[in-house]
This record gives C-alpha cells, sequence and structure tokens, in this order.
C-alpha cells in the first residue's frame, strides 16, 4: 500500500509525495517512482501584489482611471480597459498578475484601506 502526503515546502511550492511501507516489494517501489510528482504551485497568490497595493497608494493614484496589472512589487502594465490590460498582460507571460481598476475618486477605497 502507497500513502499520500502533500507538505508546502519552504520556498512556497507544494510537494506531492508518495511514501512506502517496510514490507513494499520492487515492484511497488518501482510503482512509486513512476507515480511521484512534484508540484510548482506557489502557496498563497497575489498576497504579495496585494501587500505591495495596500503599501504604495500615492504610485496607485498615478494611475487613477485606468485598469494596471501588478506583478511582484510593480505595475507592469496600465490600460484604459479591462480586455487591453488582460490582453498586455497575457502577451509578457504574466496571467498570475493582479488586475485592478484604480477610481478617480480615490476615496473611494478608503474603507478598503483603513
Amino acid at each position: 500500500m502507497v500513502t499520500e502526503q502533500v507538505r508546502i515546502t519552504p520556498s512556497g511550492g507544494v510537494r506531492d509525495t508518495r511514501t512506502l511501507p517496510s514490507d513494499a516489494t520492487q515492484e511497488t517501489t518501482q510503482e512509486a517512482r513512476e507515480i511521484k510528482v512534484e508540484l510548482t504551485a506557489t502557496a498563497y497568490p497575489g498576497v504579495r501584489e496585494l501587500r505591495w497595493f495596500h503599501e504604495n497608494q500615492d504610485t496607485i493614484a498615478s494611475y487613477k482611471g485606468l485598469w494596471i496589472a501588478i506583478r511582484g512589487e510593480k505595475v507592469v502594465a496600465s490600460e484604459p480597459t479591462f480586455e487591453e490590460v488582460h490582453d498586455r498582460v497575457l502577451e509578457m507571460g504574466l496571467a498570475e498578475a493582479l488586475i485592478v481598476h484604480v477610481p478617480d475618486d480615490m476615496t473611494e477605497w478608503d474603507h478598503l484601506l483603513a
């Protein structure tokens, strides 16, 4: 019998490992080797972007009325429509960017940033 364990690695990835009981046969060991999978999913996607967004409202304010895409700790694209910024982000290979509309009146966000 093969048991499954999933743990979050220090790098933020998720590792799926299969462990074998002490009485495992050679065939079972080979089967476990073939099905071992390592995923590269990042734990908590978007947290870094949201933190930067919250801490850099002065920078964000310069994009009033635009849709912006944030990846990591910077704005990587800004356009007047969601579709345009989304297309630019996909062209750059940054599908996981955070996309937000910056209102003309920044006081609309007061309740979010308190």
